[in-house]
């Protein structure tokens, strides 16, 4: 149940409240939620292809093998298992939220004339949708990008194979993504449920 006076949040760049559990907020925390591993990806990515480039121009003329570090695929199996776990998790908050909101209970607005929309079970059920619309992106951008942290890692991981990195520089990169970005993903699963509560007001 909505109280009588719940606190706004203010989105950066403009003046107007938004009003806690519309649309716009929960798109303002998915944001927020997201943000850590849009960054990270696009900073693997860009440092890969440069010493990539560097590795492939480099005047190495036998690429010195190193097994040293060789344990960073094995932490990337444990890791694709953990993160198949997160998204079934997202998936069934997103079920049961789907099953639960107005989107099921008024699912015959779906085909309703354009006036009806602005009856208050069709308003309900498009503002319910695009709820989930958003959350459907936000848990496809984690799980996606986390899948191609991953790939990157064992591409790191090859170039230290080859030489072209010091040794020990991939699990560097690896303690970064469990200190600041795994912990985000392990979370995800509470703070969708938390945006898309099972039951919702009609």
């Amino acid at each position: 149940m909505r109280a009588a006076a719940t606190p706004t949040l203010e989105i950066e760049g403009s003046s107007a409240p938004v009003p806690p559990n519309s649309t716009a907020f929960v798109r303002e925390k998915l944001v927020r939620l997201t943000q850590p591993s849009d960054k990270a990806t696009r900073a693997l990515q860009i440092g890969y292809l440069k010493l990539k480039r560097v590795c492939d121009y480099s005047l190495h003329e036998k690429p010195a093998q190193s097994g040293a570090y060789g344990d960073a695929s094995f932490v990337g199996d444990r890791k694709r298992e953990d993160l198949a776990a997160v998204q079934q998790a997202l998936e069934k908050v997103q079920s049961d939220y789907r099953q639960n909101s107005r989107i099921t209970k008024n699912a015959s607005c779906k085909y309703a004339p354009a006036l009806q929309l602005f009856s208050a079970a069709c308003r309900g059920f498009y503002d319910d949708s695009d709820r989930l619309a958003v959350a459907d992106q936000a848990a496809y951008r984690l799980i996606t990008q986390a899948q191609e942290r991953l790939a990157l890692y064992g591409q790191y991981q090859a170039l230290e194979q080859q030489g072209c990195t010091r040794a020990g520089f991939n699990m560097k990169l690896w303690a970064n993504e469990e200190k600041n970005l795994w912990p985000i993903l392990a979370s995800a699963p509470t703070v969708f449920k938390s945006l898309l509560p099972s039951a919702t007001e009609n």
